[in-house]
């Protein structure tokens, strides 16, 4: 028992209101091998530690993300300003003689 009572271990349902999702998606977390799991006699057991883990590593994983996200918008915002200041050149002016 953890200090609070609550089993170090869930099924895939505990796993699934830990998460916030239907109980099938944590089987599909399962068996793509994101959520470490042991099938005891019929039902899956998870360590709850590895599903707040779980938790933890999408929290890190989609804010870095977003923050190479936005900066690569603001990269992409601020570079068409100054390629806008050049002046292209054309290929017909490049092809005739002066």
């Amino acid at each position: 028992m953890m200090p609070n009572g609550l089993s170090p271990f869930v099924d895939a349902d505990g796993a699934a209101e830990l998460l916030g999702v239907n109980a099938n998606t944590v089987y599909l977390l399962i068996s793509e091998g994101l959520l470490p799991a042991a099938k005891i006699g019929k039902p899956w057991k998870l360590r709850r530690q590895d599903v707040i883990d779980y938790v933890i590593r999408q929290i890190d994983e989609q804010t870095r993300q977003r923050k190479e996200e936005k900066s690569c918008d603001a990269t992409a915002t601020t570079l068409p300003s100054v390629m806008q200041r050049r002046r292209p050149r054309r290929a017909d002016k490049l092809m005739t003689k002066k």
